[in-house]
Order: C-alpha cells, then sequence, then structure tokens
C-alpha cells in the first residue's frame, strides 16, 4: 500500500476511472490514506448531482447522506417521478410463478405504503428535512427518465434504491405508462408541488443557507412538459420572479412537440396577473 500511496494524485485516479463502482469503494476502504485522497473526487462523482424518487426508502437514503459528510457536496439535487403502482402484469418477466406471485405482493405492499405516505405528507416532510441539510445545494431537478452519462458499470444513473426495488419486487410506474394502473398526470403535479413545499417549509424556517433556487430544470422524455401545462405552468412562471434560467430538454421529443412548447412558451399569460410567463427568464436553455 505504501507504493500505491506514492503515486501522484492523478495518476492514481486515472486508475481508479477504470474500476467498477464496487472495486472503487473496496480500494477506498483499504486505508484512511487512501481513502482522503479519494475523498473529494469521490464526492464528485457520486454525490455532487444524484436522483433520488418520492419514496420513502430513496427518500430516506437522502436524508442520511444529508446528515453524512457527503452532504455538502450535494448542489443538484433530481426528483424522479417513478412510483410503485399495481400494474396489470409485466410480461417481460419468466420468474417462476411463486417468485411472481412474491413479487407482486411486495409491489402491492409497496403500493398502499406508497399511498399513506403521500396521502399524510410525510415525502414533504421528509424533503423538508433533507434541504434543510444541504448547505449548497443550487438546483432541484425533475424528470421522468434515467441519466445514461454515468460511464463506470456500463448503466445509467438511476433513483438510490430502485435498481434494489426492481429485482425484488418489480418496475416501478411512470405516468402514462401503458402498462400500469398509473394516477399520470395527477402524481407528476403532487411531485412537484411537494417539491415546492419542501423549498418553502425550508426558507421560512430558516434553516437553509441558500433559500433562493433561482433554477428549474424540466425533463420529459414522453414529449411533454413536467409539471404541468397551460394556465398551470404560466401561473407558476409568472410568479417566479427570481427565475434566471429555465431549462427545458427536447434532446428526444418530436419537432411539433417541440415547437408547440416553445410557441405557448413565447406567449403564454396569465389572465389573473397581467403578465407573460416567461417575463423573468433572463436564460431559456433548449437542449436537443
Amino acid at each position: 500500500m505504501s507504493g500505491l500511496l506514492g503515486v501522484p494524485l492523478e495518476v492514481l485516479l486515472q486508475i481508479t476511472s477504470y474500476l467498477t463502482t464496487p472495486e472503487y469503494g473496496n480500494l477506498r476502504i483499504t486505508c484512511r490514506q487512501v481513502e482522503a485522497l479519494l475523498f473529494g473526487a469521490f464526492a464528485r462523482e457520486f454525490f455532487s448531482k444524484r436522483q433520488f424518487a418520492l419514496i420513502e426508502f430513496s427518500l430516506q437514503a437522502l436524508v442520511n447522506i444529508a446528515k453524512s459528510r457527503f452532504g455538502s457536496s450535494l448542489t443538484h439535487l433530481i426528483i424522479h417521478v417513478e412510483h410503485p403502482y399495481t400494474q396489470f402484469g409485466n410480461p417481460t418477466d419468466s420468474s417462476p410463478f411463486r417468485l411472481r406471485a412474491i413479487k407482486e405482493n411486495r409491489l402491492r405492499i409497496e403500493r398502499f405504503n406508497h399511498m399513506q405516505f403521500t396521502t399524510t405528507g410525510l415525502d414533504a416532510e421528509m424533503l423538508t428535512e433533507a434541504i434543510t441539510r444541504l448547505p449548497n445545494l443550487e438546483t432541484i431537478g425533475m424528470r421522468d427518465f434515467n441519466s445514461g452519462s454515468r460511464h463506470r458499470d456500463n448503466t445509467s444513473w438511476a433513483s438510490y434504491g430502485c435498481p434494489t426495488f426492481l429485482k425484488e419486487a418489480g418496475p416501478l410506474a411512470l405516468p402514462g405508462d401503458d402498462h400500469f394502473r398509473s394516477c399520470g398526470p395527477e402524481y407528476t403535479s403532487h411531485v412537484f408541488l411537494t417539491i415546492l413545499r419542501a423549498i418553502g417549509n425550508a426558507a421560512l424556517d430558516g434553516l437553509i443557507a441558500k433559500a433562493r433556487l433561482p433554477y428549474i430544470h424540466v425533463e420529459g422524455d414522453n414529449g411533454e412538459i413536467i409539471p404541468a401545462s397551460g394556465y398551470f405552468l404560466s401561473r407558476f412562471l409568472a410568479r417566479a420572479s427570481s427565475l434566471e434560467h429555465l431549462r427545458l430538454n427536447f434532446q428526444k421529443y418530436e419537432q411539433s412537440a417541440t415547437e408547440k412548447v416553445l410557441l405557448w412558451l413565447a406567449g403564454a399569460r396569465v389572465n389573473a396577473i397581467g403578465s407573460s410567463a416567461s417575463s423573468n427568464v433572463r436564460s431559456l436553455g433548449e437542449c436537443r
């Protein structure tokens, strides 16, 4: 180990870039000196931008991270709209009948637990607790897909806990998924409002250093704006007086859907306010 400690840090980081995530983790726990050398790079890669679902086990992971020494590294928080919900059946599941029955029962249990979690407001409470413990948080995003930018393990960045849930219970539902009895835009609206409520609660309590989050990141993979459309999104944007950057991800959108959204955004107005929904936006980022 003494030989490894003598390697220049940039060379050591180049070596670790070829390791899988479990191998990288095992290397970090070999000794305190190696862990100290790799901590900064490890925190930037795995904790500066993280994705979670509005599910109890996923938000609990977020709270635990916020309470740990990695909490100060997290600057970009993403909330995914996936959630447990009853499905018509998973035609791709070739597991034995008994194993499928166990998974389906687990899914039903998680569905009812999730209903209690969201209807009682515990999801907003946990998200608020996490935000108050993230002193360097700058951006909160909301999306319905997993990013493919992960270079390790030949996989994507998934929400914390969800890959394990997939193995033990089955796939999570997305609003509008034909294979699930999903509650569609109603749940998407709930997620969006929960994010706003958590930000507001944390700011009102004076418990976060950066109550002003002048960045909204809206992404979708199905050709629709995630938070809402028409009147309600217009009202929100018109009241976002500190909004400086609105990013709309059109990488997988059809051209007609892209044009429709941009034309609406350019001319949208709120009758109750009488101002353009986009009047305060200083920068509009379009990703194609």
